[in-house]
């Protein structure tokens, strides 16, 4: 810290922006990610919706938001948009209605892309069976998350209402933790809820979170019976918690049991809470918890798909 950047060697300044002596390559310190990247993930790869106020104040000094010249928006590189599948290009495709989108998947009949086509193909069915045919992939689509959206369940039924009757798709993120009457407000308008499952025992969940976990588990399966919405259970891997193969697989194996459950991902714990605790001057009791390494996270979703048919992800 008493030395100039300029007088820095290449080894010294990749540590301190890539938190490695080479970019790319392994970290030195696991708590020292390097500052490039760092303002990478908790920056760059998150919109403003993403990110609170005091993130955002500090953001604005150094950042602008401008259309690109090369995508005019649409968000993808130059090679990208320069390819083309059955003559569309990747943004055409995105902006064609579901059903019309399907008729072109239909098109393609490379065995090379079977596996792709009929994937996106059986997921666009679905979404044009709960009627939503008239979406496209580029549409804008809206997500109530951060607290509990149930707490406030008549506000919360009405804004998805007012989405869904302006064509918005709409989702949710929520553990849950309320009265089933609450979501029975909600699930007409939801089109997705992702439902947060930290942990099967629940002597473990009320000492890591404060309550028990039996109401939350028994409204996750009213969800998957009602066949009101797409559930997706999402798990916060949290070490010291839940990060063993035993405690996800269990969480695994009651989510493979609930009627029409088709995704489980798997969210790696990380800091990006810590900021908010800076703004209001409180102590990030979580300090000392080290955020999963890729390959634990891989080993985890190889335990979940030892033990169900779960679609499985890392992130979602």
């Amino acid at each position: 810290l008493d030395k100039k950047y300029r007088n820095y060697t290449q080894e010294e300044r990749n540590l301190l922006l890539f938190g490695s002596r080479v970019p790319g390559g392994p970290r030195e310190h696991k708590k020292v990610e390097g500052i490039k990247t760092q303002f990478q993930r908790l920056c760059l790869m998150k919109g403003p919706e993403e990110q609170n106020d005091y993130t955002l104040r500090k953001l604005n000094q150094f950042m602008e938001e401008k259309t690109c010249p090369v995508c005019h928006g649409r968000r993808l590189n130059e090679k990208s948009l320069s390819c083309k599948v059955v003559g569309y290009s990747i943004d055409e495709m995105c902006a064609m209605e579901f059903t019309e989108l399907v008729k072109v998947l239909q098109t393609i009949d490379d065995p090379r892309a079977k596996t792709i086509v009929d994937s996106l193909t059986a997921s666009l069915t679905r979404m044009i069976d709960i009627g939503l045919p008239y979406l496209s992939m580029d549409r804008e689509s809206s997500t109530l998350s951060g607290g509990e959206a149930t707490m406030q369940p008549q506000f919360a039924a009405d804004l998805l209402q007012a989405a869904k009757m302006s064509g918005i798709g709409t989702a949710m993120e929520s553990m849950g933790c309320c009265p089933y009457k609450n979501l029975e407000l909600i699930l007409p308008w939801l089109d997705t809820y992702l439902m947060d499952i930290k942990h099967t025992d629940p002597e473990k969940h009320k000492a890591f979170t404060g309550v028990r976990n039996e109401l939350m588990l028994e409204n996750a399966r009213k969800v998957a019976v009602s066949g009101m919405t797409e559930l997706v259970i999402r798990v916060p891997v949290i070490p010291t918690f839940n990060d063993t193969k035993k405690e996800i697989q269990d969480i695994a194996v009651f989510a493979g049991q609930l009627p029409g459950v088709r995704r489980i991902h798997l969210l790696p714990y990380h800091r990006l809470g810590s900021e908010k605790y800076i703004g209001l001057d409180r102590v990030y009791k979580m300090d000392e918890i080290i955020p999963p390494e890729m390959d634990h996270m891989l080993m985890l979703k190889d335990a979940v798909e030892m033990v169900s048919d779960l679609d499985c992800r890392i992130g979602g």
